[in-house]
């Protein structure tokens, strides 16, 4: 039970530093963006990330392998998250 504590609070104090750098958007954000998000990636569910992305113009954290066949966005993955966060 000690352990499922700590991790759960390990996630609480990692959640307010992510939520730091990260913001909840409108699609009016970036459906300008969409039609060209959809020629980049074949998941039609991942566009509005891809969308979001380039409108403006940052990164994704995401492990998801469809993400790594485009290249217009960078990706950073769940390994590279953690080396920066240690």
């Amino acid at each position: 039970m000690q352990k499922s504590r700590n991790v759960l609070r390990r996630f609480e104090i990692l959640k307010k530093i992510i939520f730091k750098y990260v913001s909840i958007e409108s699609t009016d954000v970036y459906s300008n963006n969409i039609k060209e998000s959809l020629q980049l990636i074949t998941d039609i569910k991942d566009a509005p990330f891809i969308a979001t992305a380039l409108a403006f113009n940052c990164l994704i954290w995401t492990d998801d392998k469809d993400f790594d066949k485009q290249n217009r966005i960078k990706i950073l993955k769940t390994k590279d998250m953690v080396k920066i966060v240690n």
